[in-house]
């Protein structure tokens, strides 16, 4: 049962909290994050010339010259009496008031961030549930006179070794507000780590299911094994095939083992048929016995791949399925990449069969 009191302290541990939120930054770093702006005539005529010139006092707010010279109050009262200016002389309207403003939304980003760690420090929330209380926390707070507004930066002028201190306001219902955008945020990223999982899971499960095929041929048609080859190589980048024949064999080791090795261990066998093939007495005494005996199993599927023209009558194979169509020699072929297509083809839908199973 769900605990819907520890989700409310939650939210008004959280709500408390930012209502009065100090951060803080190194003073470079503000530097990067601030820039002079001109004060705007609203605000200027809210403050009232009083409130403006203790401003300028207080160094909040400085003054740029028509040359774009920016100075303070100091500097002001050296340039009036440099340049001998009167009283009620032109130049001393002809300035703006201006004052360091933060480029970037730190309080929000900061409020959030604070949010989302208190949100994620416990793992067992449901966050749909804490959509709820929220909702509930929110109504309740409405009952109770309040402002509202975005959060409000009250601006510190001190630094304190090498710290910029910055605290913000946060109402309660902008508190509701900045809870429920990071609950959203929180849900997106677990449907994109459930998504990513998913599709993790999807591809080791392709891993597991990876096909081997293997090719029998003879070494005479070495040519024409590397042409199929290079055209299978879609499959192997698509499918997740992987493709072996007896060349792949590292020196040294037991070639005949492992040859029977690969036989045993393939998912689709392919048989390059030619004189060279039928006259072979290791492919006919290891590798067709062997590949005979597993697709009759069920075990394996057998393709054997017409290359070139060759007696072909009680051949065992000519009971299997094989490609081209109608058993026609790739040496038939004007267009021999019209052949060895015709063969990826079949032998991608013999893969997708074999998956399926």
């Amino acid at each position: 049962m769900i605990d819907m009191v520890k989700y409310e302290h939650i939210i008004q541990e959280i709500v408390k909290v930012i209502s009065q939120f100090t951060f803080e930054f190194t003073f470079i770093e503000m530097q990067c994050k601030m820039e002079l702006r001109e004060v705007p005539k609203d605000v200027l005529d809210k403050l009232g010339e009083k409130k403006i010139m203790e401003n300028v006092v207080n160094k909040v707010f400085y003054m740029r010259l028509p040359d774009g010279k920016v100075i303070d109050v100091n500097s002001f009262c050296d340039f009036i009496k440099k340049n001998d200016i009167k009283s009620g002389s032109k130049i001393l309207f002809n300035f703006k008031y201006v004052r360091w403003e933060l480029t970037e939304d730190l309080c929000t980003t900061q409020i959030k961030k604070y949010i989302k760690q208190q949100l994620t420090n416990n793992n067992d929330l449901v966050l749909s549930v804490l959509k709820k209380v929220l909702i509930v926390e929110e109504l309740k707070n409405k009952q109770i006179d309040g402002y509202l507004g975005e959060v409000v930066v009250k601006k510190s002028n001190f630094i304190e070794q090498g710290k910029f201190y910055i605290q913000a306001n946060c109402p309660p219902e902008q508190a509701y507000k900045l809870i429920n955008e990071t609950i959203d945020e929180l849900q997106v990223e677990k449907e994109n780590k459930s998504q990513i999982f998913s599709e993790d899971n999807t591809l080791q499960q392709r891993e597991r299911k990876k096909i081997k095929i293997f090719i029998s041929y003879s070494h005479e048609d070495e040519k024409i094994k590397k042409k199929l080859e290079t055209h299978l190589k879609g499959l192997e980048r698509t499918v997740g095939v992987i493709t072996w024949h007896d060349g792949k064999i590292i020196a040294g080791k037991e070639w005949d083992e492992k040859i029977k090795k690969e036989l045993r261990e393939a998912g689709i066998i392919l048989l390059l048929i030619s004189a060279n093939f039928n006259a072979s007495d290791y492919i006919w005494k290891e590798e067709l016995i062997v590949a005979i005996e597993r697709h009759n199993k069920g075990e394996v599927i057998v393709i054997p791949i017409f290359a070139s023209e060759c007696d072909t009558v009680d051949m065992p194979y000519m009971k299997l399925q094989g490609l081209p169509k109608n058993a026609k020699p790739i040496s038939k072929f004007s267009r021999k990449d019209t052949a060895y297509t015709e063969i990826s083809k079949g032998i991608r839908y013999a893969i997708e069969e074999k998956l399926k199973s």
